[in-house]
């Protein structure tokens, strides 16, 4: 049984591979071409990679033997759904891993925009701020509206219990999360979370039903005094509606964890009601640990129950 895998494995967890009697081989690398990545998956039995790794649809064509695709993310969307109808291809994603140190990091993203700690800083640092212009918002006993009712949205709402907000929820899939109630959440339309939310958190992935949710339209329903926050995908917002809105309201917060490539030169041009980060909510140690823990165990769960 063989695994070629395009993300670094914790040394532990290579060893319980290793006595798994799985063979395994690490390539980690930045740029991988679809020429190595191709090849990788069809000589061998197991592949692990990465949300930059793209599985083409067209490759399916060539398999021959039963294969496991692992990608380290809870995300899917860089593989083609062909993948997940194919007989002999099990695909296994992350569900945990990183859930505490996304929401984490939404909450840092929250607190540093509504505390206006971009401004302080440039004001310190003797730039062009003025200290009467900078103020806060407290955080506490606002509303927070909550895209999304899955991992991450439930662990902010354990989070954000010390701040006795009143937490909205919309979610497509409302008897999946009935249990919510008894954490004294409302569920609601998404039109009524944006128009009434003080703030608000994207949580959903990104899929045919997700995309450009939060339209321009939508958008245009949000207070002008809104904190809005995107760790998912680019592609479930519209971005460029997202930056005018901080742009025609100074009032409005825009915090986003994003590959900065495809907007770059936009981003670029943002005002200190933004903060981006790079992608980056979920790349603590801990997590990147967590998640491979995980994938790990899928993996010889998948192997064990297909006695192979």
């Amino acid at each position: 049984m063989k695994i070629y895998s395009f993300m670094s494995l914790n040394q532990n967890i290579q060893e319980s591979l290793s006595k798994s009697g799985i063979h395994l081989e690490i390539h980690s690398m930045e740029q991988i071409t679809d020429k190595q990545l191709k090849k990788a998956f069809l000589e061998n039995d197991i592949l692990i990679i990465g949300l930059h790794h793209h599985m083409d649809a067209m490759w399916l064509k060539e398999i021959t033997t039963p294969k496991i695709v692992a990608t380290l993310s809870i995300g899917v969307d860089h593989i083609d759904s062909l993948y997940f109808q194919h007989p002999m291809i099990q695909v296994l994603h992350c569900v945990y891993g990183n859930t505490l140190s996304v929401a984490e990091h939404i909450l840092a993203l929250i607190l540093a925009l509504n505390k206006n700690m971009i401004s302080s800083y440039h004001y310190v640092m003797g730039n062009t701020t003025q200290m009467n212009s900078i103020t806060s918002t407290e955080n506490s006993y606002q509303t927070l509206g909550l895209i999304g009712a899955g991992h991450i949205s439930q662990k902010l709402i354990e989070i954000m219990s010390g701040f006795h907000m009143n937490i909205l929820i919309y979610t497509a899939h409302l008897e999946q999360h009935q249990d919510l109630i008894e954490k004294k959440v409302r569920f609601v339309s998404l039109e009524t979370l944006l128009k009434s939310a003080d703030i608000i958190s994207i949580n959903v992935p990104n899929t045919d039903s997700t995309k450009n949710l939060l339209s321009k339209e939508c958008l245009s329903l949000v207070k002008k005094n809104a904190t809005i926050i995107n760790t998912s995908r680019l592609e479930v917002a519209d971005t460029m509606a997202l930056l005018e809105l901080a742009r025609t309201y100074p009032s409005i917060k825009v915090g986003m964890d994003v590959d900065i490539d495809k907007y770059k030169k936009e981003f670029q041009q943002v005002g200190d009601n933004v903060l981006l980060t790079p992608h980056i909510a979920g790349k603590t140690k801990a997590a990147q640990y967590k998640m491979q823990l995980e994938l790990v165990n899928q993996i010889l769960k998948c192997l064990e129950k297909n006695n192979i």
